[in-house]
């Protein structure tokens, strides 16, 4: 009974270190990468954020994470208006957002094939007042990992164009080698067994 007890405890052990290890999907990274840029555009108009509304500006495949770059800048202390009636304002574009996978790779010789994972936030923020218009202030936002090509469908969205990259084709060497590796010790070991036994 103990031993089973022990047996249960490292299975349930393994299994929540699976778990843990689950990457984040795309639009969470996305979320993230928000959070990020609004943080660097704070720290450049704190001094004025009071007083100063926010403009934001989006093109149309962008426009779903509107509510989420307004919820940040709330959180910030800014008001976000749709029509600006003062001459003071904040303008937060965003550009481009997105994903990208790189070329495939074994995580040793049987192990899941695996893709670098880059996500990418680009825009722009400047502020404009009565003496006019601010520099404008170019940002990229990037976040890269490793992540299991099986587990792709799982992080994008398919409703979400933006969170959709070009998914790699798995090295075609290696899943013709794995085949030949377990059929040639097999045979091998089936040899091996015969010649010993008739000896």
């Amino acid at each position: 009974m103990k031993r089973i007890a022990q047996l249960s405890f490292v299975l349930i052990l393994f299994a929540s270190i699976n778990l843990l290890s689950q990457p984040a999907d795309n639009l969470s990274i996305f979320n993230n990468l928000i959070d990020n840029s609004i943080v660097k555009v704070d720290s450049s108009a704190a001094a004025s954020k009071g007083n100063l509304p926010v403009k934001l500006s989006l093109p149309q495949p962008l426009e779903l994470l509107r509510s989420k770059i307004i919820l940040a800048f709330q959180q910030k202390g800014y008001l976000v208006r749709e029509n600006n009636d003062g001459s003071s304002f904040l303008n937060y574009s965003l550009m481009d957002a997105n994903v990208s996978y790189r070329d495939p790779f074994k995580d040793g010789l049987f192990g899941s094939v695996l893709t670098d994972r880059e996500i990418k936030l680009e825009g722009s923020y400047f502020i404009a007042t009565n003496s006019g218009v601010n520099q404008p202030v170019y940002f990229t936002e990037t976040y890269t990992d490793t992540v299991k090509i099986d587990d792709i469908p799982f992080l994008e969205n398919r409703s979400l164009p933006f969170t959709q990259g070009e998914i790699p084709q798995p090295p075609l060497l290696s899943n013709l080698l794995e085949p030949a590796i377990v059929i040639g010790a097999l045979i091998t070991t089936i040899i091996l067994f015969f010649t010993v036994r008739s000896k």
